[in-house]
């Protein structure tokens, strides 16, 4: 999510940071791309604990109280997908602030409450997002050099 995500709708936008998804909207053009997010309440997630480490399956704690994930959860145990169409009245309160999980190729779940959420306008930043409730990790099958890295 952090990557792909727009980054126009997220605090990063106030320091300067751009994602691949902002640069690839500005490149072939805002209709042209279509980006879609993530989100989880809990279960398991195949990440690293820091750039370049190994592939762990780590738990992902249950999210914070002031979350969009928490607020998923709380209005229900299903999947949902939300997508999000310019000038319809839902998408226009999709855009208030709130703090988003971020779980990517790098991921603490000791420093979940404080490092892994980004303040987010989630119709900004993203065309469609998916919420599932668990999530279980990804499973290598094969990997070239014996071992799968994570954040390389």
């Amino acid at each position: 999510n952090t990557n792909v995500g727009d980054s126009r709708g997220t605090n990063g936008r106030f320091i300067g940071e751009v994602s691949l998804g902002q640069l690839a909207r500005r490149a072939l053009g805002e209709d042209e791309v279509f980006i879609l997010g993530f989100g989880t309440g809990g279960g398991e997630v195949l990440a690293a604990r820091r750039w370049g480490g190994p592939c762990e399956v780590l738990p992902t704690p249950a999210p914070r109280r002031d979350s969009l994930e928490a607020a998923m959860l709380a209005g229900g145990q299903q999947e949902r997908l939300w997508l999000f169409q310019a000038g319809e009245p839902a998408v226009r309160s999709m855009t208030r602030w709130i703090a988003h999980r971020a779980i990517g190729s790098t991921f603490d779940p000791i420093r979940e409450p404080s490092d892994n959420y980004v303040p987010t306008q989630l119709a900004v930043r993203y065309d469609a997002f998916i919420f599932l409730p668990q999530t279980r990790p990804l499973q290598v099958l094969d990997w070239p050099s014996g071992e799968a890295r994570c954040g390389d």
